[in-house]
């Protein structure tokens, strides 16, 4: 599964996953993973939660959408 972060994205801070094969393609809030966008296997959606869960993890995201914000839609 890849994580991305799109610099152009709008809020609410959110995070997207896809797999190489395309069977995933969903979007996540940063705030608290809930799915906004997409279908996701169950078991996937578990080990993004998993992977969500870590707060290195947590802070690496919400870094990362910030980052690419500069001073427009930040989040603590």
């Amino acid at each position: 599964m890849k994580i991305e972060i799109y610099s152009n994205d709008h809020n609410p801070p959110h995070f997207h996953v896809k797999s190489k094969d395309g069977s995933i393609n969903a979007v996540f809030r940063l705030d608290n993973c809930e799915l906004i966008k997409g279908t996701i296997q169950s078991k996937d959606r578990k080990r993004i939660e998993a992977f969500y869960d870590d707060e290195k993890v947590k802070v690496l995201l919400k870094n990362t959408w910030n980052k690419s914000k500069g001073d427009n839609l930040q989040i603590d």
